[in-house]
């Protein structure tokens, strides 16, 4: 059985709380219920969402080469295709039918009849969120990410041979591969740098690189020689550097996470929670955003104080891990009911034996 770590189910978890986190502060203030994220010392949470797609983009590497990077031989494709589909697209057709049926029940109509059948090709792609900003989908969950990373998916296998030829080899094409977009400026078809897989391309790598070489994290002086340059960083004012100044920002948390997570992994009760809130990390990040707009301005509260925006907040937090964990189990469920075969991923695996 592959080795568990510890250090990436917590990146994973902190990664996913802190964009609710985010999200929660944001659609407080943007539906007038109450500004204390932004006036408190949370906000200074707002600004750090780029910082945690870097986190997310450097764990899809780690995680895939966790899989594939000490194998002998060439990818499977066939095998590879099969695994990265059972990993995403369940739980995403699932999530999405749930959300739309229960909208379609209160609106009392189709949801985007306005829109053309052939659209849901991009929503059944889960690529539907990603192409927003170019032409209008039927798009209800999962955001730019899910086409984005589907991308780097199918980029994985091309980067490990680079990398089994040389680490530098792959690093530095992940490099300059990353530096077109930079030139080329997505924005002229509508879309960001930082939704952009080539711009993302270096940091993918880097997750790759890093899994490979520190897979136990690293030393207290590495960890403490990441968490100096953090700071010098954040010290670092904004300029036509942000997007690469970020990325950095990025790695280096994951640096010193992988650090930090040592001293955690020690603790059976932290283990236990990070390693529940990691396996049902996904069902919580399909929900979070369609529950934060629809349930924020039509049933959202006002907290009176900061306490109860803290609590409030945890509230929601819980509760969407909650269904988080509903949407993950009866995935599990249909996929080893229906399709008849084990769900490829531990948090869908344990969904279907519990």
């Amino acid at each position: 059985m592959r080795k568990r770590i510890f250090y990436l189910d917590v990146v994973r978890s902190v990664a996913i709380t802190l964009v609710i986190v985010i999200h929660y502060n944001l659609n407080m203030a943007i539906h007038g219920l109450s500004s204390l994220g932004d006036e408190s010392f949370l906000g200074v949470l707002n600004g750090q969402g780029v910082v945690v797609q870097s986190l997310f983009v450097a764990l899809s590497g780690a995680a895939l080469m966790l899989v594939y990077g000490k194998r002998d031989g060439s990818i499977h494709w066939g095998d590879y295709a099969k695994k990265r589909f059972l990993s995403i697209y369940p739980l995403f057709w699932v999530t999405y039918l749930a959300l739309y049926i229960i909208r379609t029940v209160q609106k009392g109509h189709l949801m985007f009849s306005d829109l053309p059948a052939y659209r849901y090709i991009f929503t059944a792609t889960a690529f539907d969120g990603w192409l927003q900003p170019i032409v209008k989908t039927p798009y209800m969950i999962g955001e730019w990410f899910l086409g984005f990373i589907i991308i780097l998916y199918c980029l994985f296998p091309l980067l490990l041979g680079l990398y089994r030829r040389s680490p530098a080899l792959m690093m530095g094409v992940a490099f300059l591969v990353a530096c077109i977009p930079v030139l080329y400026e997505p924005a002229r078809l509508g879309m960001s740098l930082y939704t952009s897989p080539m711009a993302r391309l270096f940091e993918f790598a880097f997750g790759m690189l890093f899994i490979m070489h520190y897979e136990d994290g690293v030393s207290r002086r590495q960890g403490v020689a990441a968490a100096l340059l953090l700071v010098a960083l954040y010290m670092l004012p904004n300029g036509p550097w942000v997007f690469p100044k970020n990325a950095a920002i990025g790695m280096l948390w994951f640096t010193v996470i992988s650090w930090i997570s040592r001293a955690m992994e020690q603790n059976a009760m932290v283990r236990k929670f990070f390693l529940w809130t990691s396996l049902y990390s996904y069902g919580a990040f399909l929900f979070y955003h369609y529950f934060m707009q629809y349930y924020m301005p039509r049933h959202g509260l006002e907290p009176a104080n900061l306490w109860q925006f803290i609590l409030y907040g945890l509230a929601l937090t819980a509760f969407i891990y909650g269904v988080g964990y509903l949407l993950t189990k009866l995935t599990g469920i249909l996929v080893k009911g229906v399709l008849h075969v084990t769900p490829s991923r531990s948090r869908e695996r344990v969904a279907a034996e519990s």
